[in-house]
C-alpha cells in the first residue's frame, strides 16, 4: 500500500503556522527574561525549550517529504510541546514569576496558535485519508 506523499509544499517559512510560532517564542522569551534568576536553570529552561521544540518540529516534520503521514507524526509532537508550554506558563502564574496580564496575552497567543495547529492537522489527515482511500481503490481496480 502506498504512502501518501507530499504536493510540492511552499516553504515551511511561509506556513502560517510557523510564522505564529515565532511570535508566540518571542512572547516565550520576553516574559522569561522577567523570571527569577534562580528559575533559569528549570521553569525559564523547560518553557523555553519547550516553545522552540514546536517551532523545530514544524520545521523538520515538513522537511520530512516522503509522507504526510511523517509530518503528521510531528505536529503530534509539536502539539504535545503547546501543552508543555501551558502548563508552564500556568506554574509560572500561580508562582508569580509571570504578571496576570503578560499571563493573559501569552496564554492567549499560545491558545490560537493551538487552534490553527488542530486545524492545520485535521486538513492535513483529511488529506491522508483521501490518499489511502484512493490507492485501496486503484488497487481493486
Amino acid at each position: 500500500m502506498p504512502d501518501a506523499t507530499l504536493p510540492e509544499f511552499q516553504s515551511y517559512r511561509k506556513l502560517a503556522i510557523y510564522q505564529k510560532t515565532k511570535i508566540l517564542i518571542k512572547e516565550v522569551y520576553r516574559i522569561t527574561k522577567q523570571m527569577p534568576s534562580s528559575e533559569t536553570y528549570n521553569l525559564v529552561s523547560q518553557i523555553n525549550r519547550a516553545v522552540v521544540s514546536i517551532l523545530l518540529n514544524i520545521v523538520e516534520g515538513h522537511r520530512k517529504r516522503d509522507s504526510q503521514k511523517e509530518f503528521y507524526r510531528f505536529l503530534t509532537i509539536a502539539d504535545g510541546s503547546i501543552a508543555e508550554v501551558e502548563a508552564c506558563l500556568d506554574i509560572g502564574n500561580f508562582l508569580g514569576f509571570i504578571s496576570q496580564s503578560d499571563y493573559q496575552h501569552v496564554e492567549s497567543l499560545r491558545s490560537e496558535f493551538a487552534i490553527m495547529l488542530k486545524g492545520f492537522m485535521k486538513k492535513l489527515r483529511s488529506n491522508i485519508l483521501i490518499c489511502y482511500l484512493l490507492s485501496v481503490i486503484c488497487v481493486l481496480i
